[in-house]
């Protein structure tokens, strides 16, 4: 699974790059990649405003961080058959 936060360099986008390597111990196939939220691949994400955290495609939260435990049971509800 892929995790990428748009990030503005910002007290709340660390929070959720933090948050998201926390969560990524739990999850060793979790690949937590970090971007600019003003980049491309964000507003066709429709992240507008940072944090933005988007897993395989969905967009999970934008504005804000999303708790560990939102995220793990998102990705919990989300795994592969073969890695359940």
């Amino acid at each position: 699974m892929r995790a990428l936060v748009f990030s503005d360099g910002g007290p709340e986008s660390q929070a959720q790059i933090d948050i998201l390597h926390k969560v990524a111990t739990r999850f060793p196939d979790l690949d937590v990649v970090v971007a600019p939220f003003d980049s491309d691949d964000a507003i066709d994400a429709g992240i507008l405003v940072a944090p933005g955290l988007v897993i395989d495609g969905v967009t999970l939260s934008i504005g804000r961080a999303l708790s560990a435990g939102r995220i793990r049971r998102f990705i919990e509800q989300h795994k592969p058959e073969d890695d359940a």
